[in-house]
């Protein structure tokens, strides 16, 4: 009996370890800050980052005068064809958008949050998270 417990807990220690190996993902591509441009029509910007903790993270913020769907939809241009991005967005928060970068080696996605500062002003803040892949 004990050795049966030793050969099903042996298989578990294996399976979760493989399982738990990092994945090697051909044509992934490493993502950092620098690399997500900056909305054309941005002013007062400010950056922060990269942050690391169990994650990288990046922030920026600016205003605008363009409307929260052009500035989303130029993220979504912009980023969609070289990295691969999926929208993630909840039809519960529409002013926060989700996009996930699939080409990308880490689990890596933009959450673009935006606010009204005044009728015809915007506050953006973009937020760019690379977390471990299992």
């Amino acid at each position: 009996m004990r050795s049966i417990f030793c050969v099903i807990t042996l298989f578990l220690v294996i399976g979760l370890t493989i399982s738990c190996s990092p994945v090697s993902r051909p044509n992934c591509v490493e993502i950092y800050g620098e690399d997500i441009p900056i909305f054309p029509n941005a002013q007062n910007i400010t950056k922060d980052g990269p942050i690391k903790d169990w994650r990288e993270s990046y922030t920026w913020d600016f205003t605008t005068t363009d409307n929260p769907e052009k500035v989303w939809e130029f993220y979504v241009n912009e980023l969609t064809e070289k990295w691969g991005g999926v929208d993630f967005s909840s039809t519960q928060t529409p002013e926060e958008k989700v996009l996930h970068l699939e080409k990308a080696c880490k689990f890596t996605y933009l959450i673009i949050t935006t606010s009204p500062i005044d009728a015809t002003t915007y506050r953006i803040t973009i937020k760019l998270f690379k977390e471990p892949s299992m």
